[in-house]
């Protein structure tokens, strides 16, 4: 989805309750207000990477905010921040997602080392995130194995 295809009239919100309502839930009685942090377009893109994983974090914490008001009879606040949202995009491109600031073990094993690792072993130096190419578009190197890791390397000129 982009700009041609929706005009400036994007509403996050409202189509985070589209969602809800697809998964049968509501932010009503759970969320009191939802703060946002930036608007797409983040990166150029022809999608809005940031309602692509702000709208999906949001219904998730409008869940949880669920349980809590069913829980303690007390509602939340929630906020997010696109421009970092997008990180999170992918679970190896350093946006590490955190509760009450801890990030997983997952993140704590992929960094040690200085190198990405799987299964225990340093598989390539390449650490999983977005990067821009010559020509502009943006590429995240996701299964680098030795040869592919090799060849994303090389710097052309």
């Amino acid at each position: 989805m982009n700009d041609k295809d929706e005009g400036s009239n994007f509403d996050l919100l409202a189509q985070l309750d589209n969602v809800l309502v697809d998964l049968g839930m509501s932010r009503r009685g759970a969320v009191d207000a939802i703060n946002v942090d930036g608007e797409d377009p983040i990166m150029k893109s022809v999608a809005r990477l940031g309602a692509v994983i702000g709208i999906p974090l949001l219904a998730v914490g409008t869940g949880i905010a669920s349980i809590w008001q069913e829980r303690c009879g007390q509602s939340q606040i929630l906020s997010i921040d696109l421009r970092k949202a997008i990180h999170t995009l992918s679970p190896f491109m350093g946006g590490w997602t955190r509760l009450n600031g801890y990030v997983s073990n997952m993140g704590d094993m992929m960094m040690r080392s200085g190198g990405s690792l799987a299964m225990g072993h340093q598989v390539t130096p390449l650490f999983f995130d977005i990067y821009q190419c010559r020509g502009g578009r943006w590429v995240v190197p996701t299964g680098p194995y030795p040869h592919l890791r090799d060849a994303f390397l090389v710097v052309r000129v």
